[in-house]
């Protein structure tokens, strides 16, 4: 049995350790679809739809920044489009879907990064409740 003394440091934290567990919860998510190389590049280990794709880089890509800010949380069309190895009408296409659905946001022209909700449907959609991350 699990004294209370044992659980208290994972059930009563600070405003920082809650967010660094929330964090460590939502790349534990992600990265089961896809990792990141030293450079930022997202390498996806399932196959997905383009709308998914564009969804889980804009996301892996901004929590690698959380964890190591030479990695850029923007996301440019150009890595889009080698991401998702289509034409750019494909690509402009599958960004105007995913703006309509307030999947992404405009950082800059010809940049993107995840909505913040985003993240809160990763870890809805994964059973956890995003207000109470153990």
């Amino acid at each position: 049995m699990v004294s209370l003394k044992d659980i208290k440091g994972t059930f009563i934290v600070e405003g920082e350790n809650f967010q660094e567990q929330e964090l460590v919860r939502l790349v534990e998510i992600v990265r089961e679809t896809c990792v990141l190389d030293g450079k930022g590049t997202v390498k996806f280990l399932k196959n997905l739809s383009e709308k998914d794709k564009i969804k889980y880089c804009l996301a892996a890509r901004f929590l690698a920044n959380k964890i190591d800010s030479n990695i850029s949380k923007e996301v440019s069309r150009q890595e889009l489009e080698t991401l998702l190895r289509t034409q750019p009408k494909q690509v402009s296409a599958r960004i105007s879907d995913c703006r309509k659905e307030g999947l992404l946001q405009d950082a800059s022209e010809d940049m993107f990064q995840v909505s913040p909700h985003v993240l809160q449907n990763l870890l809805n959609d994964n059973g956890i409740d995003a207000n109470k991350v153990p």
